[in-house]
């Protein structure tokens, strides 16, 4: 590919050089001047690459490509970050109009390999936290649309950028939301009292916002008959502490009433 000219030009020359250099085993430029360069585009060389070549350069060049060796500085390291992320965002534009990433076996190859950029919170011995970033399939990484879980179970999460979320759910990703089990119970007395009855008055006049997910999102299926029989019935109590359990992956961790949600729904059929 032909670099264009807004790509050699920058007000921040530093930025610019730096993302030159960090491209470079990503997607191939080549300048031979101006009239070599003319020659070229009028025979089919590019500015950039259609949707699905930078597609398969992100799958097989990723590895290679984030492959650190003892030369790569932290500077050349967060500029290969931002310009794959860039390449990210172009891909992600281009679903929105164009067909060509979901023709077979491309599509496959996008569910099925590891091409998206994601970031995984870790803990040091010393207990002190830091983020590493890797490329996984789709289907190895959530959506955070529950921060709290996040923080406690540590997935591999997406990057919180809108346009790479929504291109990460068109091949697989899933929201930590729908993959969490959450259970939430009452320890020690509960008890009617006045900041209850406050918060049950609320609660009353909010109740339809009890039946969205966590992306504001109507849930489907819902019963009006329950909604009406919860609406007369719900009742909140003040306990003294609330225990949460959180299953993810097929493991189960028990948060303390400190570190989990400050209400838990419970219900008793014979009520």
């Amino acid at each position: 590919f032909i670099p264009t000219k807004s790509s050699t030009t920058s007000q921040d020359n530093n930025t610019n050089t730096l993302d030159d250099i960090a491209a470079r085993g990503l997607i191939d430029y080549v300048d031979y001047g101006p009239d070599a360069n003319s020659f070229l585009l009028s025979i089919g060389v590019l500015h950039y690459p259609s949707a699905e070549n930078l597609a398969d350069l992100l799958i097989e060049r990723q590895e290679s490509y984030f492959n650190q060796n003892k030369n790569d500085t932290e500077e050349l390291i967060s500029a290969k970050v931002r310009v794959y992320t860039n390449c990210l965002k172009q891909l992600s534009a281009a679903s929105n109009v164009t067909q060509q990433l979901y023709v077979e076996p491309l599509r496959s190859r996008l569910i099925n390999k590891p091409w998206c950029l994601a970031y995984q919170s870790l803990e040091r011995s010393d207990g002190t936290k830091h983020q590493i970033f890797k490329t996984a399939k789709p289907t190895d990484i959530y959506l955070d649309d529950d921060h709290q879980s996040a923080i406690d179970l540590r997935p591999l999460c997406a990057p919180d950028e809108p346009e790479l979320v929504k291109l990460y759910e068109k091949f697989g990703a899933k929201w930590i939301s729908e993959c969490v089990k959450r259970r939430l119970v009452h320890r020690g007395k509960c008890m009617v009292t006045d900041r209850s009855k406050k918060l049950g008055d609320r609660i009353h006049h909010r109740l339809d916002m009890l039946f969205v997910n966590n992306r504001g999102e109507s849930m489907k299926n819902i019963d009006e008959k329950r909604i009406e029989l919860l609406r007369k019935h719900f009742v909140i109590y003040e306990a003294e502490g609330i225990e949460c359990q959180l299953t993810f992956q097929n493991r189960t961790i028990t948060l303390s009433s400190t570190e989990c949600s400050s209400c838990a729904l419970e219900s008793d059929r014979n009520q």
